[in-house]
C-alpha cells in the first residue's frame, strides 16, 4: 500500500539536498580543486620564465664575449704582422755593410735582398741624415738617380731620425691597392742614427692574416682604416676597389670610439652581430661580423627546447587535472545529482560509482538508504517510529559527519600549517646566512620557495578561518589596544611588499585617538589584508592609511593608485572565494578570503565596512566600528 510522503521523510530528503546542493560543499570542492590547479601552473610559468629570462641573457654574453675575443685576437694577429715587417726593416737597417761603408752603393743589394725577403715592401730607399735619398730600389719600376728626392721635412724622416719607428696613413694607389709607409732609424750601432729606411708597404698581403680568421661558419674579420676606408678583407676584391664603410652603423660607432656588441647590417644588406677591437700603434679597427642567425642559433634552439619542456610540464599538470577531475570532482558531481533526485523523491534512482574508494562506500550507502527509503514508503504507516528512529540515525551521522569536518580540519592546521611553518622558519634562517653563506642563484630559488611558503601558509589560514565563520565558532579575544600600535605595525610588515614597485606608503593619523576594546590581533588582521591588497593591484603611485574617530567610532581607509573596481564587482569581492575580474592590468593573487574575513571581524566588532572605486581611479576601503566594543 503505497502512501503520501510524511513530514519526516520530507525534513530528509531537504537534509539530503541541503548537504549535496549546488550551493554547498561541490563548488567549495571545485574552486579549491581550481586554486590549487592555477597555483601550480602559475608556478610552473613563472620558474619557466625566469628561467627563459636568465638563459637568454647569459647566452648573450656568452656570444658576446667570445666574439669579442676573436676580434681581439685578430687585432693582435695583425699587429704581429706589421711589426714582423718593422723588425725586418730594423735588420736591414743595422747590417755589416752599414757599420763598414755607411749608405753607399754597396747598401744597394742589402735594400734589393729586402724586396726578395718581404713580398709585401714594393719600394725601399735609404736617406741620409740630411733627407735626402742616397739609394733607392722597387719592384714595380726602374729607379733612376734623378728620381731621388729630398725629404727634410718629411713626418717619417723626422721621427724616424729621432729613433722612433714611423707608420703613416692609409693611400690608395690607383684607386685600388691600400698602402702605407714605415721608416725606421738607421743605427750601426745603438743610439749612432745615420740615416733613415723608409718602405712602402702594399697593404694587400694582410689577406693572408685576415682570411684565416673565422667564427663559426659564417664570422669573418675585416680592418679599416680611422678614416673608415676598407683596409683588408676575406673578400679581397672588396680591399681592391677602396671601399668607405662610414655608412655601416658599427664602423660609424667604432670610428667615434663607442663601439660595443651590437647588431647591425653588412655591406650585403644582412643582419650581422659584430664586435670591434683597435690596434693602438697604427689607428685601424678590426672588426668581426657573425650573421645574427648563427650566431644566436643554438641560442634560440636551447630557448625552443626549454619551451617544450615547459609546455611537457603543463601538460602533465593538465593531465594530472583530468585525472583529478574524473576521480574526485566528477564522482562528487554525481553523488550530488544522485542526492538530488532521491531528496526530490525519486527512491527508484541508483548512483553508480565504481572508484574503488571511500566516494563508492559514500555512493553505496547513498543506495543503501534509498533502498531502505523506498520500502519505508511501502510500508510507512506500520513502520513510522522504526522511520523515525532511523531518521535519528541519520541525524546522528550526519553530526559524525560534522564533528568528521571539525576533526579533519584540526588535523589540517596541525599537519599541514606545522611544516609549512618550519619551512618558511628554516628557508628564511638560510637567507639570513645563519648556516653560512649561499650562492646567489639558490638564494634566489630560497627566496622564491619562501614567498610560497608564505603564501600557502596564509591561504590555509584563510581557509580555517572561512570554516570557523561558516560553523559560528569564530570569537574574538577582547582586550584594549592602540589604533596606532597596529597602523605601525601593519607599515612595518608592508615594506617589503611595498619597495621592489617603489611604492609611498603615507601615514595619517589624529593625534588624539583613545584606547579601544576589542580584539587586536582580528583587527591588524583587516588592515593587513587591506594594504596588501591595496599593494597588489597599484603598480605605481602611493597607497594611502588614514585612521580618525568620531563621535565613539573608529574610522581606518586605505587608498591606492590602482586601476579600480567596476561597480558590478564592489558587493560580490565581499564574498569568500570572490575576486574582481582579472584583466590586462591586474593580476589575480590569492583565493578570494581576506575581504570575507575582514567583513566578518568588522560586524563581530559592531562596524561595517565599505568600498568606493571607479576604474581608473583607484579604490578606497574604509571600516567603521566603536572605540570599546560591547561585551
Amino acid at each position: 500500500m503505497n502512501h503520501p510522503p510524511q513530514p519526516r521523510q520530507s525534513a530528509q530528503r531537504e537534509l539530503l539536498l541541503s548537504v549535496f546542493s549546488p550551493q554547498g560543499s561541490g563548488r567549495l570542492l571545485r574552486r579549491t580543486f581550481l586554486v590549487a590547479m592555477l597555483l601550480v601552473s602559475s608556478g610552473l610559468l613563472t620558474s619557466g620564465a625566469i628561467e627563459l629570462i636568465f638563459r637568454y641573457r647569459e647566452s648573450v654574453v656568452s656570444i658576446q664575449t667570445l666574439q669579442q675575443e676573436m676580434a681581439q685576437s685578430a687585432a693582435c694577429e695583425i699587429q704581429q704582422y706589421v711589426k714582423k715587417l718593422t723588425q725586418t726593416l730594423r735588420t736591414v737597417s743595422q747590417t755589416e755593410a752599414l757599420v763598414t761603408y755607411g749608405i753607399t752603393d754597396q747598401y744597394r743589394f742589402q735594400l734589393l735582398k729586402l724586396l726578395r725577403v718581404s713580398l709585401a715592401i714594393t719600394t725601399a730607399s735609404a736617406l741620409d741624415h740630411t733627407g735626402r735619398e742616397a739609394l733607392k730600389v722597387s719592384r714595380v719600376k726602374l729607379m733612376d738617380q734623378e728620381e731621388l728626392a729630398d725629404h727634410p721635412a718629411d713626418e717619417a724622416f723626422v721621427q724616424a731620425r729621432a729613433g722612433a719607428s714611423f707608420f703613416g696613413p692609409v693611400y690608395f694607389v690607383r684607386q685600388s691597392e691600400p698602402y702605407m709607409r714605415i721608416a725606421v732609424p738607421i743605427e750601426p750601432s745603438t743610439g749612432e742614427v745615420i740615416g733613415v729606411l723608409m718602405a712602402e708597404v702594399n697593404l694587400k698581403y694582410i689577406w693572408d692574416v685576415i682570411s684565416n680568421i673565422r667564427v663559426g661558419q659564417t664570422g669573418y674579420a675585416y680592418v679599416i682604416s680611422p678614416q673608415g676606408d676598407l683596409i683588408a678583407h676575406p673578400d679581397i676584391s672588396l680591399a681592391l676597389q677602396k671601399q668607405n664603410l662610414n655608412h655601416l652603423g658599427h664602423v660609424q660607432a667604432a670610428l667615434a670610439g663607442t663601439a660595443g656588441p651590437a647588431q647591425h647590417q653588412n655591406l650585403q644588406g644582412e643582419d650581422v652581430f659584430t664586435t670591434v677591437a683597435t690596434i693602438p700603434d697604427l689607428g685601424w679597427t678590426v672588426v668581426v661580423e657573425r650573421l645574427r642567425k648563427e650566431a644566436y642559433g643554438p641560442l634560440y634552439a636551447s630557448l625552443v627546447r626549454l619551451a617544450l619542456l615547459l609546455l611537457l610540464g603543463l601538460g602533465m599538470a593538465g593531465l594530472a587535472s583530468v585525472m583529478i577531475n574524473r576521480r574526485v570532482v566528477r564522482p562528487m558531481e554525481e553523488l550530488r545529482l544522485g542526492a538530488e533526485k532521491l531528496g526530490a523523491g525519486d527512491l527508484h534512482h541508483r548512483i553508480h560509482l565504481q572508484t574503488g574508494d571511500e566516494l563508492q562506500v559514500l555512493a553505496d550507502a547513498f543506495n543503501r538508504m534509498a533502498e531502505q527509503l523506498q520500502a519505508s514508503h511501502t510500508e510507512l504507516e506500520l513502520k513510522v517510529e522504526a522511520r523515525t528512529q532511523e531518521l535519528a540515525r541519520s541525524v546522528a551521522d550526519l553530526e559524525i559527519v560534522s564533528q568528521h569536518k571539525s576533526r579533519f580540519l584540526a588535523h589540517m592546521s596541525h599537519e599541514v600549517r606545522t611544516p609549512l611553518h618550519a619551512i618558511v622558519n628554516y628557508t628564511q634562517s638560510i637567507l639570513d646566512n645563519i648556516y653560512g653563506e649561499i650562492p646567489e642563484k639558490v638564494r634566489e630559488s630560497l627566496g622564491r620557495v619562501h614567498d610560497r611558503a608564505n603564501h600557502l601558509f596564509k591561504l590555509i589560514t584563510d581557509v580555517l578561518d572561512v570554516s570557523r565563520i561558516e560553523a559560528g565558532r569564530y570569537e574574538l579575544s577582547i582586550s584594549e589596544y592602540s589604533l596606532l600600535s597596529i597602523v605601525n605595525t601593519v607599515v612595518v610588515a608592508v615594506e617589503n611588499l611595498a619597495a621592489p614597485k617603489q611604492l609611498t606608503v603615507r601615514v595619517t593619523a589624529a593625534s588624539d585617538l583613545p584606547i579601544g576594546l576589542g580584539d587586536e590581533s582580528r583587527l591588524t588582521q583587516v588592515l593587513m589584508n587591506l594594504v596588501s591588497n591595496a599593494i597588489t593591484y597599484t603598480e605605481s603611485g602611493e597607497i594611502g592609511i588614514e585612521v580618525s574617530v568620531s563621535e565613539g567610532f573608529f574610522t581606518m581607509r586605505v587608498t591606492d593608485t590602482g586601476p579600480g573596481i567596476a561597480p558590478e564587482d564592489q558587493q560580490r569581492i565581499f564574498e569568500a572565494f570572490e575576486q574582481a575580474h582579472a584583466s590586462p592590468e591586474r593580476v589575480r593573487s590569492g583565493a578570494g578570503l581576506g575581504l570575507a574575513i575582514s567583513k566578518t571581524i568588522i560586524e563581530l566588532h559592531g562596524g561595517c565596512i565599505r568600498v568606493n572605486s571607479s576604474l581608473g581611479k583607484g579604490s578606497t576601503f574604509w571600516c567603521t566600528f566603536p572605540v570599546r566594543i560591547k561585551s
